[in-house]
Formats: C-alpha cells, sequence, structure tokens
C-alpha cells in the first residue's frame, strides 16, 4: 500500500519531468526572442557580441574644457539646492522660523 509520501514523491517526479519538457518545448521559442531582440537592439545602434557592447553614437566626445564647465555648473546647481532645503536636513530639529 502506498503512503502518502509516496504519493508526494510522485507529485513532486511528474512535476520535474513536466517543468523540464516544457522547457525544451519552449527553448526553441526564447532562441528565436533573444535573436530578434538583439536584431532590434543592433538596429538601434546597441551590438551585442560575445566580446561585449558596443554603442553607435552621433555625439561626439566632450573635450576637456567643456567636461570641467559642465562639471562646475553642476556643482553650483547641487551648492545652491542644498542652500535653499538646508532645513530639510535638520532630522528632527526645529527649523529657525518657528515651523517643525
Amino acid at each position: 500500500m502506498a503512503t502518502i509520501s509516496d504519493w508526494i514523491g510522485v507529485i513532486v517526479i511528474g512535476a520535474l519531468i513536466y517543468a523540464i519538457v516544457t522547457g525544451v518545448r519552449h527553448s526553441n521559442e526564447a532562441k528565436e526572442a533573444v535573436r530578434q531582440k538583439k536584431e532590434e537592439l543592433k538596429a538601434a545602434g546597441i551590438d551585442i557580441s560575445t566580446e561585449g557592447i558596443s554603442l553607435r553614437s552621433n555625439r561626439t566626445a566632450m573635450d576637456r574644457d567643456s567636461y570641467i564647465q559642465k562639471t562646475q555648473e553642476q556643482l553650483k546647481q547641487g551648492g545652491a539646492y542644498l542652500y535653499e532645503h538646508s532645513n530639510s536636513m535638520s532630522f528632527g530639529k526645529k527649523a529657525e522660523d518657528g515651523a517643525a
């Protein structure tokens, strides 16, 4: 007579076999979907291969001066933002104007 653990084992083994068979059946569909997505990305300028990813762009790299200028602008903007919201970092302390 089969016990409950025997039936549980049969169900688990059956589920594993079903999962393997289903995976094998759908593996070709998955490969085709990956191939299609690679083609779409390649058309958009992104090439994925075993050697890595290469991006195609029509923008040129920034030169040193423009990089420094952009960095300084962002630092100024960040400093201004922090100054405007300086009381938001009080962590429970009362603000200078009396608001909580």
